[in-house]
């Protein structure tokens, strides 16, 4: 109705695919104050801070502490500076929260940026979601169902971003 109209339309929904997919720009709310204005694409790659982040879609909120290098995490991980998004300010010390995700996590056969025990393995068809307890946090990963082999229940993993899909996040 609104492309044949060509007239502007406020739509509220708290149907996050909803909004993203109706929406050619999307107001994250937060106790009643706008956090965030902007396309759906850019409130989903880049969100301003763990509450959007973590309200839009899916995401692995982890807890680090910065330092010169890069950044520690949780289960003896660490991330460098140079594998974060470019467009993220990355503090030089203290704590820093890491969004990635669940799509953007692999599998890795060595290197990665940290290891973890397989906790449960769901298969949903065309993916296969991989819970993987990293020191006290949980990370998701989301594969594909075939091509890629599925770790088991148990074993363990090191996990593997895509390349600049970690992203700085503020609390």
């Amino acid at each position: 109705l609104q492309q044949e109209t060509g007239i502007t339309f406020v739509f509220v929904t708290h149907d996050q695919e909803e909004a993203m997919s109706m929406g050619d720009r999307i107001a994250v709310f937060k106790d009643g104050q706008i956090v965030q204005l902007d396309t759906p694409r850019e409130i989903y790659r880049r969100p301003v801070n763990s509450f959007v982040a973590d309200f839009i879609g899916e995401t692995n909120l982890i807890e680090g502490t910065a330092r010169d290098s890069g950044i520690d995490l949780p289960g003896n991980g660490f991330i460098s500076r140079d594998d974060i998004a470019p467009d993220c300010e990355v503090p030089t010390h203290g704590p820093v929260t890491l969004a990635v995700r669940p799509e953007d996590i692999e599998i890795a056969s060595e290197g990665g940026i940290a290891a973890g025990a397989v906790r449960d393995v769901i298969f949903t068809g065309d993916s296969v979601r991989v819970h993987v307890q990293v020191g006290g946090t949980e990370v998701v990963a989301n594969l594909p169902s075939y091509g890629v082999r599925i770790p088991d229940r148990g074993e363990t993993v090191r996990l593997r971003p895509l390349a600049h899909a970690v992203r700085t996040v503020s609390s």
